[in-house]
């Protein structure tokens, strides 16, 4: 694993500097509280679906046990993992280590993914985990996603969100794209998250807004957590000041999420899975950042 650090120009490197600086500007070098939070839920559930959400239901399984990838980065920075299902296909009633807060099992395929009350008790949901993690005096937290075809609804919430902007840049170039028409993400958020998410991105996003709003760090890696923090900063732009990248890799829809958030992540490494083993990373960055304060210079 590498980051990178380019003395040329205001960098990512300086920016996240500044802006963790200036979240934490009041108290002092030692590590922060952190915490690692993980939302499993299934996508497409009624499309083609071999495997009937049952790698989703055994990687969140492993991790309620505390013996996948993320339990382990999260032991080495000293931070609890809490797994919330919150739209797998299968029950996983019966899995200690789990929170249930359950609103569908899985989304479906097509448009809407999933109606509008639902969207909104996965966004309720999301916030209730924000508001408990604040209450227990977490600093940071880092977001990890478990579920099947997530990288259809992370397509989806992206295009939604991007809409205007991808259909100006293709008319530039002389083309035409006709992007179907969801709705306006800033002005009927759940509206437009019902169409086109997944229970994780929707839940991801309640929880980014209340953290953000409160002072807690957001570190996400991937493009399903990207696609939350993405729609979180339209609908509440303040919130960005608190939202933090922390995997830089090789895959479409999250270079298009960076450069939208005209943001550079600073971790380069092969690891593209979504449990939060990238997050933990970040949340490791945010400590080195922390434990280096005032030698910046």
């Amino acid at each position: 694993m590498k980051f990178d650090r380019k003395e040329s120009h205001k960098s990512g490197w300086d920016v996240m500097q500044d802006k963790v600086f200036s979240l934490y500007k009041d108290r002092g070098q030692e590590p922060l509280r952190k915490a690692l939070v993980v939302f499993c839920g299934d996508t497409a559930v009624d499309g083609v679906n071999k495997t009937q959400g049952r790698l989703s239901f055994n990687e969140a399984a492993v991790i309620s046990q505390g013996y996948g990838p993320v339990n382990a980065a999260a032991r080495r920075i000293n931070a609890p993992v809490y797994l919330i299902d919150i739209g797998l296909q299968k029950d996983t009633t019966a899995i200690s280590g789990i929170l249930h807060q359950k609103v569908i099992h899985g989304t479906h395929h097509g448009y809407p993914a999933m109606d509008k009350e639902t969207a909104e008790r996965a966004v309720s949901a999301g916030m209730a985990v924000a508001q408990a993690v604040i209450r227990q005096g977490i600093e940071a937290v880092g977001l990890g996603h478990v579920g099947e075809r997530y990288m259809l609804s992370a397509l989806a919430v992206t295009t939604a969100a991007l809409h205007q902007r991808l259909e100006n840049a293709t008319r530039k170039n002389g083309y035409r794209l006709h992007l179907k028409e969801v709705g306006n993400l800033a002005e009927n958020p759940l509206e437009v998250l019902a169409a086109t998410g997944s229970t994780e991105i929707v839940a991801m996003f309640g929880f980014i807004t209340v953290c953000a709003k409160n002072g807690v760090a957001v570190v996400f890696d991937d493009a399903v957590s990207g696609a939350a923090a993405l729609a979180a900063t339209i609908v509440y732009p303040e919130v960005l000041s608190g939202i933090f990248p922390s995997l830089a890799y090789d895959e479409p829809v999250h270079k298009m999420q960076m450069q939208a958030l005209h943001m550079e992540p600073m971790l380069h490494y092969g690891i593209t899975g979504g449990a939060g083993l990238g997050a933990a990373a970040g949340l490791s960055f945010l400590d080195w950042i922390m434990m280096n304060y005032g030698k910046a210079e």
